[in-house]
């Protein structure tokens, strides 16, 4: 065990927390030491987990260390984390033993041995509770029966019975996916319906008023509105929208009218939509084309020709959705079902157990009770008022007075109507208060936004809505009477449905002046109004960080055409990836849930149509894209209510990691908050909300992007020099405060950093970093005492990068590594002495004095701070550059946003490790890892993709520098480093809920402690078919399937091959598909040339590097990669590519304009071309 451990004292909990804390000790005592059996394992655990939610929303992180706990004899030691501290409790069947705290660096990685040597509790047996909690089993996972109402109480009770999360989402999604196609008369069938509904709704609050709810949001909301049809008449939207998809779908397939007809329900509905249903129907009728033409559709289609000849189908259906149109437009349907709800709310509120209202057992009691002297009838009564009462959690003042009214009652061996007059004052004052506190504050504000609406001010009933649903959102939260969360959850997806019905008829106009001549869409309403939907999907289940981020960027004042329309790409982007977190899973479950692809089609149209807030802002997105696309790029554009300037003492505002509470401001919105990803890049933002989310990273310092865009690194030394001098020496301090007194430029305990940049939007290996800033001669010397082999690999890593930044030269393409390699015969690094390390970093500073650097890098070695200043000068010029320029102009992006600097800790993975294998000590581990997202099993579970390399740092995997051979997949952690492992999956999972779309995380593990050092949205798989080869044989080698399917490419070395190749008319053959870009180690150099091909094949790189990243980041088109490509040597100056074998035999040679075939899935590739299954698509 080598990690430090400070002893501390544990964080205080309140009392409350405390006594709920004990109680799943105590369960957890008696479950698992005596053996109580699985019932009651499960029980234990969810008094755990609620536990854990109780103390969690004061103290974060608080859980159970790894979900696990030890027992020895009848000696149970519970260890959990409790925000900075490590709290470890002995107990036994007497009580509570003792308790201690310990303090470790942030990160640690907490193996049961170190745990267990922290409480000297040797010899101890580990019960881990992660797959009791989090893990679906696949052999236990069934598809259900759901026919019947007692079916889905039968699921519910299950769910709400459960201990295992994830089993109890997989039971949701099947029920979910059940409503969907279920017949809404079949399943209402039963002789006695009314206790099955009774029942229905117990279990639904049941399940509203517990933790999940919390967590699946948006599953939730799907199932009351799903559950709500159920026991109420059907929701009029959804049939309409059912109705245009089966139109559109089934029976008049390849009409531009009923597409249109259909797109227009879903995302844009208005008066128009009603219009062109009408004249669709009088075409159905009659064969009049007239008023079609009117609205642009002067041609009919064959399959409108068809529809006409059909039987009655397709015309009754077009009738009823021209019906539902006009009562929608209406919105009288909308009204009657809040009416609805209204009623039913304020009969809930007051009534009691037995289902009389309150006032009704008020005059049962006076009159069977009092009035008869019926001790008997009385305290029945009296009971069911004291029940009451007591659910309704109002103030003492309120309630008490009318208890004690009951208690006399039941008291009394013979009441009398001496209590009637205090039993009705009372209860007329419980009343009162019942109603002030649960229904006027949200009836009162329900009907001033029906009347808003029946005003047709619409853009007034969205706001009116919207800020209701907040207050809707604060009641669930605080709960109050006997399924009042189930009924906030229905009038909240009203008032979504009545907000969405507003913004339908805001669209409607700004699509009429989109086509009326001389009129111009309101651009800058429409980019308001997708914020306010943004703003609106926390409370739809949609939580979306990164939305959140590019609307307020968007919103900022002084924005240009071509940066709005960046932001707005970014957001339907965005959109696709929020949208696919919701429907993948079921996609991937259709064969567990036994659905046909009609049945899935239905569960994912019912998933789409309930993301309202969602849909309509990418509505209005468009809308705001087509109009800007009319416009000069440069034009600048002024919101109707832009947020305040920031004050200019306040523009270069530098962050560091450790201001928790300062970044919660900005992430909450508080007054005077920053925009963190305009101002600090979405590297810079992301490591803000690593630390926000209190997940373990390195500390750091941010300098803004409004520096370079004031120019200041190029025109005022003195400033950026003061401030990088003040905010090391607060980022020394920080690292002091955590027991590491690190100090920069000293030998005796040396602060090392990264300079890394980082735009608004990312640009994979494009921006300058430079890594062990810091280091020279004294100070490499001074870590070799703590093993040479890192400290010298991190030297000559140093010297290139700051070569690379800085001067523009490229050492490492001197192959000095690579000739080492060969020189000591080894086929990989790791396996060269420490001595050859060194010899690499003389060399390369050898090479740069044979440059022209010598006098400026004896500078560089003398004055660690001059180090600092020019690698954060580079970082800020890299953006000027012209491989950076050249990329922006291919991914049309505007020139103007700039890139922060990120001045952060580093963190070494290169330390030397024992042998790798299972049971290894993880608090000896150093490696770096990638992982790239997740995606969903076929049970809907989230699985991690990625890769990690021992001994390593991070260049090694996403610089693409390494052969795939020596990076691990990510499915090999949980055998070699399992508690890293579970702690990774949870990370993730964070970072998934707060930015709402996959992530992908960049991390390093030094002996033992983890930091993540960056996230961003991961590239999610395009939706799109993969094409295959026929017959294509063996492949003459293979690699890493990286993305796409079959392509057939003519080679390229470089852009000027590009542009020869360019010249070929592909479209006169059909043995080609495009161009291939063949290279031997991709750097960031290459990228603008490989996002300008359409395949990439490589000798070196893995699924996670830069160049990776790239390709699969091109979304507009396919692209078709390989890369680590086994035998595979390119020669760069010669413009050749050699295939050998094992031996090194040279098999093949390869020129400009052969053609190669690859398989971007499997990684195979084959010399010439070979017949595709189908032609891709153009």
């Amino acid at each position: 065990m080598t990690a430090r451990a400070l002893e501390v004292h544990a964080p205080e909990l309140e009392a409350e927390e405390l006594r709920a804390l004990e109680k799943a000790e105590v369960a957890l005592y008696g479950a698992f030491v005596g053996d109580a059996g699985p019932k009651a394992e499960d029980s234990a655990i969810r008094a755990y987990l609620n536990a854990k939610a109780l103390v969690a929303r004061r103290l974060r992180p608080f859980g159970l260390v790894n979900d696990r706990f030890y027992m020895r004899g009848d000696v149970l030691l519970v260890p959990y984390i409790a925000d900075a501290s490590i709290v470890l409790r002995l107990r036994d069947a007497s009580g509570l033993l003792r308790s201690s705290a310990r303090r470790f660096a942030a990160g640690q990685i907490y193996t049961d041995a170190l745990l267990c040597a922290l409480a000297e509790f040797d010899g101890a047996r580990t019960v881990d509770l992660e797959h009791r909690i989090f893990v679906v089993d696949a052999g236990a996972a069934e598809t259900l029966h759901i026919v019947r109402i007692r079916d889905i109480v039968a699921l519910l009770e299950r769910v709400n019975a459960t201990a295992n999360r994830n089993e109890a989402v997989y039971w949701l999604r099947q029920l979910v996916a059940r409503l969907c196609n279920l017949d809404l008369g079949a399943i209402t069938q039963a002789k006695n319906l009314q206790p099955e509904l009774a029942a229905l709704g117990d279990q639904m609050s049941r399940l509203l008023d517990g933790p999940l709810a919390r967590r699946l949001q948006m599953l939730m909301r799907i199932l009351v509105r799903n559950l709500a049809m159920i026991v109420g008449k059907p929701n009029l939207i959804d049939r309409l929208w059912n109705d245009a998809i089966r139109l559109a779908e089934v029976e008049i397939r390849g009409s531009r009218v009923v597409t249109e007809i259909r797109r227009t329900a879903h995302h844009a509905l208005g008066r128009r939509t009603l219009e062109l249903t009408r004249a669709y129907l009088a075409y159905l009728d009659n064969g009049d084309t007239a008023a079609l033409a009117k609205l642009g559709y002067e041609r009919v289609s064959e399959a409108d020709e068809r529809a006409r000849a059909q039987p009655e189908t397709p015309r009754a259906l077009v009738a009823r959705i021209a019906s539902d149109l006009e009562r929608l437009l209406g919105t009288e349907e909308t009204f009657g079902r809040i009416d609805e709800w209204r009623h039913n709310y304020e009969e809930t509120l007051l009534r009691c157990e037995s289902g009389r209202s309150l006032s009704d057992e008020v005059e049962a009691t006076v009159e069977k009770g009092l009035r008869d002297n019926n001790r008997w009838s009385a305290r029945h009564h009296v009971a069911e008022l004291h029940a009451k009462a007591c659910s309704l959690a109002l103030p003492e003042h309120v309630t008490t007075p009318f208890v004690a009214v009951l208690e006399q009652i039941r008291a009394a061996d013979t009441p009398t109507l001496e209590l009637e007059a205090p039993l009705r004052q009372h209860a007329a004052a419980l009343l009162e208060a019942a109603r002030a506190q649960h229904a006027a504050p949200l009836l009162d504000p329900l009907e001033r936004v029906v009347e808003l609406y029946r005003e047709s001010r619409y853009y007034e009933t969205f706001r009116a809505s919207a800020a209701l649903r907040r207050d809707v959102q604060k009641a669930i939260a605080r709960g109050g009477f006997a399924h009042q969360r189930r009924l906030l959850y229905h009038v909240d997806c009203l008032l979504e449905e009545l907000g969405y019905l507003a913004l339908r008829h805001i669209a409607s106009g700004e699509q009429e002046r989109a086509e009326t001549p001389g009129a111009q869409v309101d651009v800058m309403l429409c980019i308001e109004l997708a914020h306010r939907c943004i703003d609106n999907l926390p409370l739809d289940g949609l939580t979306s960080q990164v939305l959140l981020d590019f609307a307020a960027v968007a919103d900022e004042p002084g924005r240009t055409v071509a940066e709005l329309l960046d932001l707005l790409d970014a957001m339907e982007r965005a959109y696709h990836r929020v949208r696919q977190r919701v429907t993948v899973p079921f996609e991937r479950m259709q064969e567990k849930l036994r659905l046909d692809d009609e049945e899935l089609r239905h569960v994912l149209a019912n998933m789409q149509r309930y993301m309202h807030d969602l849909n309509s802002m990418v509505n209005f997105c468009n809308h705001a894209r087509q109009a800007l696309r009319q416009r000069a790029p440069d034009e600048v554009l002024v919101a109707h209510d832009p947020p305040p300037q920031q004050p200019e003492a306040d523009a270069h505002q530098v962050i560091h990691l450790c201001e928790r509470s300062r970044i919660g401001r900005h992430v909450a919105g508080a007054p005077g908050h920053r925009n963190l990803r305009g101002d600090y890049g979405g590297k810079g933002s992301g490591l803000m909300y690593i630390s926000h989310l209190n997940i373990p990273t390195r500390h750091a310092f941010v300098l803004p992007a409004t520096i370079p865009r004031a120019r200041l690194h190029e025109r005022d030394d003195e400033i950026l020099d003061k401030m990088l001098r003040d905010n090391l020496d607060h980022l020394q301090q920080d690292v002091a405060r955590e027991g590491r007194p690190s100090r920069f430029g000293d030998a005796s305990d040396p602060l090392l950093l990264s300079v890394r940049g980082g735009s608004v939007f990312s640009m994979p290996g494009i921006l300058s970093t430079v890594v062990f800033v810091g280091m020279n001669d004294t100070i490499v010397e001074a870590l070799a005492n703590d093993g040479p082999w890192r400290a010298y690999d991190s030297y000559r890593r140093f010297i290139d990068s700051f070569a690379n930044a800085v001067w523009g030269v490229d050492v490492d393409g001197f192959g000095i590594v690579e000739a080492t390699k060969k020189e000591h015969g080894v086929r990989y690094k790791r396996d060269l002495p420490w001595e050859a390390m060194r010899a690499i970093a003389e060399r390369s500073k050898d090479i740069l004095r044979e440059e022209g650097y010598g006098e400026l890098l004896e500078r560089a070695l003398a004055d660690p701070m001059w180090q600092l200043q020019q690698a954060t000068r580079a970082v800020f010029r890299s953006w000027d550059r012209p491989t950076a320029q050249r990329f922006r102009e291919i991914k049309g992006r505007a020139h103007s946003w700039q890139t922060p600097c990120i001045v952060q800790e580093m963190a070494f993975g290169n330390h030397e490790n024992a042998p790798v294998a299972a049971g290894m000590d993880e608090t000896r581990a150093s490696l770096t890892g990638v992982v790239t997202g997740t995606y969903a099993s076929a049970l809907g579970e989230r699985r991690l993709r990625g890769e990690f390399k021992f001994s390593a740092a991070g260049d090694d995997l996403v610089a693409g520098v390494t052969v795939s051979r020596s990076i691990r997949d990510i499915d090999e952690m949980p055998e070699l480093m399992p508690m890293l492992d579970t702690r990774l999956r949870h990370v993730v999972a964070k970072l998934r809920r707060l930015m709402g779309t996959d992530q992908e995380i960049e991390l390093t593990v030094e002996r033992g402690v983890l930091a993540v050092l960056q996230t961003r949205s991961a590239v999610t798989p395009a939706d799109r078919h993969r094409v295959g080869f026929l017959d294509a044989g063996e492949p003459i080698t293979r690699g890493l399937g990286v993305c796409g399917g079959a392509f057939r490419g003519l080679v390229a070395f470089d852009d000027e091959d590009l542009e020869v190749l360019r010249g070929i008319d592909l479209a006169t053959r059909d043995d080609v598909d495009g161009v291939l870009v063949v290279l031997e180690n991709p750097t960031p150099a290459d990228i603008p040339t490989i996002i300008s091909a359409h395949g990439l094949l490589t000798a070196k790189g893995g699924s996670t590097s830069h160049a990776a990243v790239a390709a699969n980041g091109i979304e507009e088109r396919e692209f078709f990669a390989v890369m680590s490509a086994e035998g595979l040597r390119v020669d760069h100056q010669q413009k050749i590519a050699t295939l050998h074998d094992e031996s090194g035999r040279e098999l093949s040679r390869i020129r400009r304009g052969d053609v190669l075939s690859i398989d971007g899935t499997s990684g195979d590739v084959w010399l010439g071309s070979r017949a595709l299954e189908k032609p891709h698509q153009a």
